[in-house]
């Protein structure tokens, strides 16, 4: 259990699902739900959205469209169902946008996958694990590769 931890919370770890159709790579994995909103911080967003980019950069993507999921129902309304889009995502994406990186959000968790599957997007970074592995799962179970 101590390496797990170690992996879950490491910044330098990050977990890619990946199908022809959707990818998505993890801000976090494998802990409680109650913990992540304590974990969450703009640093550790930041560096899986750099992540994502030289991840599909090496897998042949020219300029990668990377969307980042909130962590609220419809992306917290502004504020009305919670405010880390406002403290923490947002901040995060502007300043990767800053770095000439294509990236999109926060957007709605509950869309967001399936644009990204339609070609909107091309990889989706979720903020913790089941919001990244049931849309995958759901999509592409079969067919779909863990990248570690």
């Amino acid at each position: 259990t101590e390496l797990l931890a170690h992996l879950t919370n490491t910044k330098d770890y990050a977990m890619v699902l990946y199908t022809d159709k959707l990818k998505v790579i993890h801000v976090t994995t494998h802990i409680a739900l109650r913990k992540f909103l304590d974990t969450l911080n703009r640093s550790r967003i930041e560096t899986v959205i750099g992540m994502a980019d030289t991840f599909l950069r090496r897998v042949g993507f020219e300029k990668p469209r990377i969307a980042v999921a909130g962590v609220n129902p419809h992306a917290g309304e502004n504020g009305l169902f919670g405010d880390e889009e406002i403290t923490t995502v947002a901040p995060a994406v502007k300043a990767m946008q800053a770095q000439d990186i294509e990236v999109f959000g926060p957007c709605p968790p509950d869309t967001v996958f399936l644009q990204c599957q339609e070609g909107q997007y091309d990889i989706v970074v979720a903020m913790y694990h089941d919001q990244g592995h049931i849309p995958l799962k759901l999509l592409g179970f079969y067919d779909g590769v863990n990248i570690t």
